[in-house]
């Protein structure tokens, strides 16, 4: 790809040869909760993909609950690739829970971490409790955040 000023197999965008800094793969992370140890805990089915392109980094991830364990407190997922140097854009395809309510729901990468939170709430303010969290469904993330590596 060129350029609209630089050399051929300029990938710069607008001028100059320099490279864009772009590196894919696959990731491992974890459903979990932040507090609790994992007991009997057990997941299945998980894959995570990740494509950074400079400080962005865009990522999906899905993942089969098969035993609560025991954890507690709050839900998270760890293992993201790099570490948050905001907070990212990111949605949630499918949010397996065991309350039947009208409580919103919402996923967070908090700034300095590499892990997604989840929050609920009238106003998306609370951290949702693991105890919300069911087996046999899969759990479904996408999203997009800068890093500062």
């Amino acid at each position: 790809m060129s350029g609209i000023i630089g050399g051929a197999g300029s990938k710069s965008g607008v001028i100059g040869t320099t490279e864009l800094d772009i590196e894919e793969g696959n990731f491992t992370f974890s459903i979990v909760g932040s507090g609790g140890t994992a007991g009997s805990w057990a997941q299945t089915g998980t894959t995570g993909y990740y494509r950074k392109v400079g400080p962005l980094v865009q990522f999906s991830l899905s993942g089969y609950l098969t035993n609560t364990g025991s954890y507690s407190t709050f839900l998270r997922v760890t293992g993201l690739p790099f570490v948050a140097a905001q907070e990212g854009i990111l949605s949630i395809s499918y949010y397996p829970s065991t309350v039947v309510d009208a409580v919103w729901r919402t996923a967070q990468i908090v700034t300095g971490q590499s892990y997604v939170l989840f929050l609920s709430g009238s106003k998306l303010d609370v951290q949702a409790p693991w105890s919300e969290i069911t087996t046999g469904a899969y759990l479904n993330v996408g999203g997009v955040y800068p890093t500062a590596s």
